[in-house]
């Protein structure tokens, strides 16, 4: 299951391999109340999304899904931490909104993720 996770951040260019329990966590805003919060570690991932009053909030575990609140019917939206980029454009284009994708406020236990996940949102 870590498998996964871990390959989100190969993909940004983070090493996790040294780290039993990492975590990296990111929140990007749009206008005011609208914000995506993200948070993977080794076992899980997991968003929290707010916009017009409404919110989903969905933690992944392999093939288990808690499901809190979704009122934005991200459920299926993006099942894997590599669908996070595709799940920001999605959101951006069905609610017109644009995340301020140069300041992400992103952290980790992991010091070189920080730099590296803050550079992919930039350009995902």
């Amino acid at each position: 299951m870590g498998n996964a996770f871990q390959a989100w951040l190969t993909d940004c260019g983070v090493d996790v391999s040294r780290f039993r329990h990492w975590w990296v966590e990111f929140q990007l805003e749009a206008e005011a109340g609208t914000r995506l919060s993200v948070r993977v570690d080794a076992h899980r991932w997991g968003l929290s999304f707010t916009h017009s009053e409404k919110h989903s909030t969905i933690s992944f575990a392999g093939d288990d899904v808690e499901l809190r609140r979704d009122d934005h019917e991200l459920v299926h939206e993006a099942t894997d931490p590599s669908e996070i980029g595709r799940l920001l454009g999605a959101l951006e284009r069905r609610y017109a909104i644009q995340f301020q994708r140069s300041v992400p406020e992103v952290r980790s236990n992991v010091p070189a993720a920080i730099p590296r996940v803050r550079q992919w949102l930039s350009i995902v």
